[in-house]
Order: C-alpha cells, then structure tokens, then sequence
C-alpha cells in the first residue's frame, strides 16, 4: 500500500483570528450566565441550564483549537497555516453552528441579549 500525502489548505491567520473575537465575547457571557445561575441572582429551568453548558463546552472547543492556531502561527513567525479540509470544515462548521445557537432563547434571554 503507497504512503497517499494528504492535501493541506493554505489558511491566512488573518481569517480564523475574526472568528475568535466574537466566539470569546460570548464565552465570557455564556460563563456569567452561569457564574449568576450558581450563585442565585438568576434562575434556570433544567434545559436551559444544559443548553448554558453545551454552548459554552462548543465554544471553549472553537476558542481553544482558533488560539492554538493563532499560536502556532505566531511562534512560527508565519502568517498563514496548512490545515487539512476536515480542519477547515469544523471550524467552519463549528463556527456556523454557534453564531446560531447564540440567538436561541435561553430563559428570557439570549447571548446577543445579554
């Protein structure tokens, strides 16, 4: 069996650090969200809690692999990366999925809300 190399996409950094402002701007709401849950100045039903914590494990995954990624390219002194497309698919994916899951009703809020 022959060794197939991979095909890899050359990605500019300057694309995947705009994806993560925003994913860490809802992070950071997502975890008061709960911060205020826990400590009781604001009140989840079950569901809605689960949904909290869903959206911030998809988003600390997206923050987490775009840092890296920004990382790499930074201590490498490049500005742009190789990935492959099943690397680009789920960020894209990933990425997609959460700028609409922030505008899902979560108790009678939303992350674009609060």
């Amino acid at each position: 069996m022959k060794d197939q190399k991979r095909e890899q996409i050359k990605v500019d950094i300057s694309i995947l650090r705009p994806l993560l402002e925003p994913v860490e701007s809802n992070l950071y709401k997502i975890n008061n969200l709960i911060e205020e849950h826990y400590k009781d100045r604001y009140s989840f039903y079950e569901y809605d809690l689960t949904n909290l914590l869903e959206l911030k494990i998809s988003s600390e995954v997206l923050v987490s692999y775009l840092s890296d990624l920004c990382l790499q390219a930074e201590t490498a002194g490049v500005s742009e990366l190789y990935l492959y497309p099943e690397e680009i698919k789920m960020v894209a994916t990933l990425a997609k999925t959460l700028n609409s899951a922030y505008n899902v009703r979560i108790g009678n809020t939303n992350l674009r809300e609060h």
